[in-house]
């Protein structure tokens, strides 16, 4: 192995040991997924009922579930058939549209569209999400606005920039659990 290593190092090559495959790594069980509805600091989605494909795009850092319980009682509060205007300082667009349309929300169908533990961060990939589902948006505000000049960038790289929000896949028999 020492001769090895220093025939490499004249040839200036990095070296790089890797842990291989063992039977303990195997055997032993690795800790099971955590529950969509059991995961934090999340962007999100929650689609309506009875529109096509209107949707509701918002962010966490507390438990999902905890979330979409608020959610769930927001629309179900008893102040619902006075709100006919959007509150700007209420950026929940889930109890408006309710009130305007009468339309119910999906909730057992949210899901996640990115995962980031930095509150910054989480806010600019909620307010991408949400400039990049305008029409189908049923926020009252556009979140977190992005500066037009890193349109280009985005466009360009996309699929790299985000490729992390399409790794949290529901299992068919997973269901969110809302209580």
């Amino acid at each position: 192995r020492d001769h090895c290593v220093t025939g490499v190092q004249t040839c200036a090559l990095p070296i790089l040991f890797q842990k291989t495959q063992s039977l303990g790594n195997i055997l032993t069980k690795r800790r099971p997924p955590t529950p969509i509805d059991e995961r934090s600091n999340v962007v999100y989605s929650i689609p309506c009922a009875n529109c096509e494909k209107k949707i509701y795009i918002g962010n966490t850092n507390r438990k999902l579930k905890k979330r979409v319980s608020e959610h769930i009682r927001s629309c179900n509060s008893h102040h619902l058939r006075s709100l006919q205007i959007p509150n700007p300082k209420n950026d929940n667009g889930i109890p408006l549209h309710k009130s305007t349309t009468g339309h119910n929300f999906d909730f057992p169908n949210t899901s996640i569209l990115g995962i980031e533990t930095n509150w910054y961060n989480r806010l600019l990939l909620e307010g991408f999400h949400i400039m990049e589902n305008q029409d189908k948006c049923v926020n009252v505000s556009s979140g977190t606005k992005l500066d037009p000049s890193w349109s280009s960038i985005i466009n360009r790289n996309r699929h790299s920039l985000f490729q992390s929000c399409h790794n949290v896949q529901r299992s068919d028999e997973e269901e969110l659990e809302i209580f």
